[in-house]
């Protein structure tokens, strides 16, 4: 197992260059992975060009990420002549470090012109991809590969949806129910064989909710994979792709909201928030409800061959993602999940620091833009958790596999909240920023050592283009896509209520005593009862009951 050429895509363009009237080298895009791992591995060892990526020590993370090397070469090819596009040497150069030195990276790209503390954008590169459309994000080496076209949704995340579309390949299932009647809709791979799933893939849609695009365009990245890298072995068929559909009070104006499918306010899906329908004695959070798709998952009884499940999202998805990270509740299968968040407009903050200052901003600290300040602002899904021990919660992120993947020239203010701000200028500023942050919490030792940093090469703020970059492909279908790693053992969180120790008075001993003496006492009244009539004779003969009758009828009226 080793980490795909991210950019081996490049080296596919320069041959295409190269030979201009001969398209015959885009027949195979970019170099495959070859079966033979053990030698490949001893072949690269022997090239000076290689680059290498530090193992993880301890037995589970080497398991995790086996990231012994991958080829160099591919990123430092120049294409000067095709379509007008000259790789950023610098940005490859930053692509390359982030492989070993991901806060190395992280400071470089930062150190980028119109990046630091910069909201005002700037041109910092011409992109391998002018357009911003879903198909139009396809890189040249994948369009020989089918694009399935987005679902026609009715309505505006403005004004609210009118309906979920239908979806082709995939079935809108609108039965799952979270708890207490509430369901939950979630567009679902149609017609799965459940022994075949090796692998769960749970996606978050951007800002304007339309989960059936992301939904969609995490289907097309898992055609690319299979086209550009076979020998992985991950198939279409092998994989169950859910994309829960988060719908907020104007789709349910709208008329998306069908009866007892919960609703939440505004944007606050993507921080946990809680429904504000249908009308519960106790509402359900977002990340409950993802919990519940999680589970399903590794229910060995609906999908007993599934390995790992991943997490991903792109923009407020990518939001969703870190912060539901930050916060899930433990659970017996967590060593299998991942998570891949690209660029995300903000982040929730681990510690109090911030790499930019502002006066004016009141409160930068809080959820969701970070876990301090008034803590009873975060979301109630896992509220207690961070107040009653608040550094467990972010050690038990740090452990966690979570996947960062920014794109070089994505330099957008996105979000304009000054909380936001705090964190940096922009996307890549602040995605820069919080990898920094991360290697200076003193219980990381340093560089997580379960997370990556991938920084995609002439890529902004584009979804498509950043799932389907070969860094990001390896990272949502095959990182350890045939290990399943044991149970955890202890699924504790630490605002759980525990259970009480019983009192002194109360041990085995004292409960029989005290059992005797009642059962005692009760036999003993029931017993009285039963001899008062021989104990008290009088009246019980009927020859007296009746003299007493005729005594009674001498008497004057």
């Amino acid at each position: 197992m080793r980490l795909a050429t991210f950019a081996a895509g490049v080296a596919a363009l320069a041959a295409a260059s190269a030979s201009a009237a001969d398209p015959s080298p885009l027949a195979r895009a970019a170099p495959a992975v070859p079966r033979n791992h053990k030698l490949a591995s001893r072949q690269r060892q022997q090239r000076s060009n290689d680059f290498d990526v530090a193992e993880r020590s301890d037995a589970f993370d080497a398991a995790v990420h086996p990231l012994a090397r991958r080829d160099a070469s591919p990123l430092v090819v120049t294409i000067n002549n095709f379509q007008n596009y000259t790789p950023d040497q610098n940005a490859v150069g930053i692509a390359m470090q982030a492989m070993s030195d991901p806060v190395g990276a992280a400071r470089a790209a930062d150190a980028m012109p119109f990046i630091s503390n910069n909201n005002t954008a700037g041109y910092i590169g011409t992109g391998i991809i002018s357009s911003d459309s879903d198909e139009g994000n396809n890189y040249i080496w994948t369009q020989q590969y089918p694009f399935v076209a987005n679902a026609d949704a009715q309505g505006s995340p403005d004004t609210g949806w009118n309906a979920l579309p239908d979806l082709q390949g995939f079935t809108l299932n609108r039965t799952i129910e979270i708890r207490n009647g509430a369901i939950q809709p979630v567009y679902m791979t149609a017609n799965y064989d459940a022994q075949a799933i090796k692998r769960g893939i749970v996606v978050f849609p951007g800002k304007p909710r339309d989960s059936w695009k992301y939904t969609n365009l995490v289907r097309n990245a898992l055609t690319v994979q299979n086209g550009l890298f076979p020998e992985w072995g991950v198939t279409p068929e092998s994989v169950l792709i859910m994309g829960p559909a988060w719908l907020n009070q104007e789709d349910q104006t709208a008329g998306a909201v069908q009866p007892n499918e919960l609703v939440f306010h505004g944007t606050q899906w993507q921080s946990g928030g809680h429904s504000s329908f249908p009308n519960l004695t106790s509402s359900i959070t977002t990340y409950e409800a993802v919990d519940k798709f999680v589970d399903i998952l590794f229910d060995k009884n609906q999908f007993p061959n599934l390995n790992q499940v991943v997490v991903v999202g792109h923009s407020m998805g990518g939001q969703m993602v870190q912060r539901y990270a930050l916060l899930k509740k433990t659970k017996k299968y967590d060593q299998n999940m991942q998570f891949w968040a690209g660029n995300p407009g903000s982040y929730a903050w681990l510690t109090d620091d911030r790499p930019y200052q502002n006066a004016s901003c009141v409160d930068p600290l809080e959820w969701h833009y970070g876990i301090g300040g008034n803590q009873t602002k975060i979301t109630k899904y896992a509220r207690d958790d961070v107040i009653t021990n608040r550094q467990a919660v972010v050690d038990r992120f740090l452990a966690r596999k979570m996947h960062y993947a920014l794109g070089l020239l994505d330099n957008g203010a996105g979000d304009t909240h000054c909380e936001a701000g705090v964190q940096g200028g922009n996307h890549l500023d602040r995605g820069s920023q919080f990898a920094i942050q991360l290697s200076g919490i003193p219980s990381a030792n340093g560089w997580p050592k379960n997370h990556t940093l991938d920084y995609v090469v002439g890529v902004s703020h584009q979804d498509y283009a950043m799932m389907s970059s070969n860094a990001s492909l390896q990272r949502i279908f095959y990182d350890n896509f045939n290990d399943r790693f044991p149970n955890l053992k202890n699924t504790t969180n630490p605002g759980d209520q525990l259970t009480p120790k019983p009192k002194a008075f109360a041990t085995p001993l004292h409960t029989i005593v005290a059992a005797a003496l009642l059962g005692g006492s009760v036999g003993g009244v029931i017993l009285a009862f039963a001899m008062l009539p021989f104990l008290f004779g009088a009246n019980t003969s009927w020859q007296e009951q009746e003299r007493w009758r005729q005594e009674e009828a001498k008497q004057p009226m």
